[in-house]
């Protein structure tokens, strides 16, 4: 049997109670003049030719930078709070920093 915790508030999610998936997807915005291919050049092999420069590790930091994706398990009670405030702004505006 598999066992579903929600990955906000940590509770147990029971067989019998809905649970909720969240996808989040944070990708580098390019506008398309702005990306180094000709408009006509299939762009995945001149994207590969341009990591090939990079070693491994190297590679491994600009993927990771430039594309993650992430899934959460959510319980009903944390899905409804997880929709009135997603990018949890409330959270970040009640910290307050001083004028130094």
């Amino acid at each position: 049997m598999i066992h579903f915790t929600c990955d906000r508030c940590r509770r147990s999610i029971e067989d019998d109670e809905l649970r909720f998936s969240v996808t989040i997807e944070v990708q580098v915005a390019i506008e398309n003049d702005a990306f180094p291919f000709e408009s006509t050049a299939d762009q995945l092999i001149e994207l590969e030719e341009i990591l090939q420069q990079f070693d491994e590790e190297e590679r491994e930091e600009i993927t990771q930078f430039a594309y993650q994706r992430r899934q959460y398990d959510l319980c009903s009670d944390c899905q409804r709070e997880y929709l009135k405030n997603p990018l949890a702004v409330e959270a970040i505006s009640r910290v307050g920093f001083s004028e130094n």
